[in-house]
């Protein structure tokens, strides 16, 4: 499996892309796979072992591990999102020579009195 970890999108499209061709997959699989398990056993524990299983238990428990899997998937994205304008220049409070200073703005010595 070629290493993913240097994709970047700019784009909800291409995020979406990289989503459904399996590039979150490594990271947010076993994510899925740990989580999914606790809140099946915890939310349908009792279901599954009183053999009580309905198609609707299984839509919840499927919904167990996609919901993780989707919170693993957003997290790798965001760290891979590039902007799509360049970032704003850092602005730096100018200072003012002792001589420019305006008459209605106090000198060093007021201010410390």
């Amino acid at each position: 499996m070629p290493d993913r970890g240097d994709q970047r999108w700019q784009s909800p499209t291409e995020a979406l892309r990289l989503l459904l061709r399996g590039a979150t997959a490594r990271t947010a699989g076993p994510t899925a796979v740990v989580v999914g398990t606790v809140l099946s056993l915890v939310n349908q524990g009792g279901d599954i072992a009183s053999g009580d299983v309905t198609p609707a238990t299984w839509i919840r428990i499927e919904v167990n591990y996609l919901v993780p899997f989707l919170v693993a998937s957003i997290g790798w994205l965001s760290a891979r999102r590039t902007s799509t304008s360049p970032a704003p220049a850092r602005r730096h409070p100018q200072r003012i020579p002792p001589g420019m200073r305006s008459a209605t703005s106090p000198s060093r010595h007021q201010a410390e009195r």
